[in-house]
């Protein structure tokens, strides 16, 4: 509810989906919705960013955001993030997260060492 009324307020208004075509992974029709591998990677990567990883929460205008960009619906969404906060990050990501900040942190600082090695060689 409060994600609708965040997109009612920004003007913002989640993209219309081509239908989605059920099928299983053998071809078959099937009665459930799956997911696009894009939409699936959209999320997973924000659930693995280091701001959200050690709290894959998202607050309503995040929730909005994602909505927005990805097209699914509010229950898909929710769907993903309940079953993926069992499945995947309680037993692959939590457990690892000052492992994955400090690669993160290790990427920020090689990034901004070879800025200034490039703007110190212009020099």
């Amino acid at each position: 509810e409060q994600v609708e009324e965040i997109l009612r307020k920004s003007g913002k208004v989640p993209p219309v989906r081509a239908p989605c075509v059920p099928t299983r992974k053998d071809g078959s029709k099937s009665e459930k919705k799956m997911l696009s591998d894009d939409v699936k990677d959209y999320l997973k990567n924000w659930m693995l960013s280091p701001e959200h990883c050690d709290h894959p929460y998202p607050c309503p205008e995040e929730k909005a955001q994602i909505m927005a960009d990805t097209g699914i619906s509010f229950s898909e969404m929710n769907n993903w993030f309940v079953n993926n906060r069992k499945r995947f990050w309680l037993t692959e990501v939590k457990p690892r997260i000052p492992e994955i900040k400090q690669a993160h942190r290790m990427k920020m600082m090689k990034q901004s060492y070879a800025a200034c090695n490039a703007k110190n060689e212009e020099s």
